[in-house]
């Protein structure tokens, strides 16, 4: 698909198919995503906010899990993954597989994280699962 001008398609096939490509890529894009967050957190601070949740999909890749109070990790079986993923962006399961290989496990991950949510079931028990944080953390409505 392409949007404003570009073609995903073309890009992603680019970017897997080249470490340096994916490396630079990611570099530029990543240093202009955390000044953005950082301006938006920044509103947040000063508006008085209690909570701000940020979906970060190479945070700890970036060692930036640091950053923030508390790190929520979802994690699914790969199978829902690819299967999720492709239903979503219409990918195929081997362009799907490049990029869950060009992440940390998530083993790796769990370990850095504060809290863990498994979103292998239904989008209630996603729900409830989150719902349990938001009163550990005292965030619930």
């Amino acid at each position: 698909s392409i949007e404003k001008g570009l073609s995903r398609e073309y890009i992603r096939t680019l970017i897997f198919s080249n470490n340096e490509m994916k490396q630079k890529f990611e570099d530029i894009v990543t240093k202009s995503v955390i000044k953005t967050i950082n301006r938006i957190l920044k509103g947040y601070e000063l508006s008085g906010k209690s909570a701000v949740f940020v979906a970060a999909p190479l945070l700890f890749e970036y060692d930036m899990q640091d950053d923030f109070d508390a790190v929520w990790l979802v994690v699914a079986d790969e199978t829902k993954r690819i299967a999720r993923v492709a239903e979503r962006d219409g990918l195929d399961a081997e362009m799907i597989t490049k990029i869950i290989d060009s992440q940390l496990s998530d083993e790796e991950k769990s370990l850095l994280a504060s809290d863990i949510i498994e979103n292998n079931s239904t989008v209630d028990h996603l729900k409830d699962a989150v719902n349990v944080l938001l009163d550990k953390y005292k965030l619930g409505t």
